[in-house]
């Protein structure tokens, strides 16, 4: 039975991103925009393995220049950073990538431990946190206070079950 619950899940979230796909991609301007900047940045690296890697910091941060007018100057005007893991990717390549990984992947461990409730809370967040990451920058950006306030109450529920393991040990 448990085999058909996560085949019946699997088959809501494809027809989930189906609907979402049909209902919001195609028809968002902004959106289309965020695909165009992933598919120009696909572009780009696709042939050149170094920038894939270790991204384009070299390049984005040029002195004097607005890292948004450097982005579109070198991946297109018809793109948008609005996508966290674009951001990562530009600036970090899939070395960055794989750092936020496994981050996320320790939160995770970490989280699946705690009580029930805590749990609960902590999935949630941590979710949230990540599926933000398709349309904003939340993820990545200190500018942005519910990214950061994700990261304090994650990391708070994964310190506070430490202590608590640490306390009844004792």
């Amino acid at each position: 039975i448990r085999h058909i619950l996560i085949g019946m899940l699997i088959c809501f979230l494809l027809y989930m991103f189906y609907v979402f796909y049909n209902n919001y991609v195609v028809n968002s301007y902004t959106y289309s925009l965020r695909l165009k900047g992933f598919l120009n940045y696909w572009n780009l690296v696709k042939d050149n393995l170094y920038y894939l890697f270790f991204g384009y910091a070299d390049h984005m941060y040029v002195s004097g220049i607005d890292y948004n007018i450097m982005f579109k100057t070198i991946f297109g005007k018809d793109s948008s950073t609005e996508i966290a893991y674009l951001n990562i990717l530009i600036k970090s390549g899939l070395c960055g990538m794989i750092g936020f990984v496994i981050i996320f992947i320790d939160y995770f461990k970490q989280i699946k431990v705690l009580d029930e409730k805590t749990k609960n809370i902590g999935l949630a967040i941590l979710f949230s946190l990540t599926l933000s990451g398709f349309v904003e920058t939340y993820l990545v950006s200190i500018h942005l206070v519910y990214g950061v306030y994700c990261y304090f109450i994650l990391s708070g529920l994964c310190e506070m079950n430490k202590l608590n393991n640490k306390a009844m040990e004792e």
